[in-house]
């Protein structure tokens, strides 16, 4: 299930690796939250890195044009 999942998502993981050359002003944002993530994880606080991490990746599909639905907490 993993796998398939991995396969078919495959294509937006690309794609939102490239947005950042095609769209040089993506580029300061993916920095900024790469730097979070690295800071939280020299920090040794993995709630904030986890946080980080969802956030970069919710953050980099939307650059690529795919929204997640939000958990309603």
């Amino acid at each position: 299930m993993v796998e398939s999942i991995l396969r078919g998502s495959a294509d937006i993981m690309k794609e939102s690796q490239r947005l950042p050359f095609y769209r040089r002003e993506l580029v300061l944002s993916t920095y900024h939250e790469h730097a979070v993530i690295i800071e939280a994880l020299k920090a040794r606080d993995g709630e904030k890195a986890g946080r980080a991490i969802e956030g970069h990746i919710v953050n980099a599909a939307q650059r690529a044009g795919v929204h997640f639905p939000v958990p309603h907490k």
